[in-house]
């Protein structure tokens, strides 16, 4: 699971959305946008196991960078945008061993 995004626009989800994602996941999902331009992340579906499955969206492409970000919970729909301070930003989907809901969908 995760990937590397380096268009200027696109989305990507946790995996099997908009069914359950599985257990014990760590997906992490780097984004690289033009030089100069900052990425505008927008959630436009969130649910996860509250307080054990989350998101969290790192400032700059490795988990060393600042969180921008750590969402868990839901369900939430057009959740506010979280832009970055640079051109990169790294989201990153731990899930637990049990529950699963439907997960997430983002675009940037």
């Amino acid at each position: 699971c995760g990937g590397s995004y380096n268009t200027a626009t696109g989305s990507f989800s946790s995996p099997n959305y908009p069914n359950p994602y599985g257990f014990n996941e760590n997906c992490q999902y780097t984004i690289q946008v033009g030089f100069n331009d900052r990425v505008v992340l927008q959630f436009a579906y969130f649910n996860t196991e509250s307080n054990f499955d989350y998101v969290t969206v790192y400032d700059g492409p490795t988990t060393a960078s600042p969180v921008l970000l750590r969402l868990s919970g839901g369900p939430y729909s057009a959740y506010p945008d979280v832009v970055s301070s640079g051109s990169s930003c790294l989201v990153v989907h731990i899930s637990d061993y049990s529950t699963s809901y439907n997960g997430w969908q983002a675009n940037y």
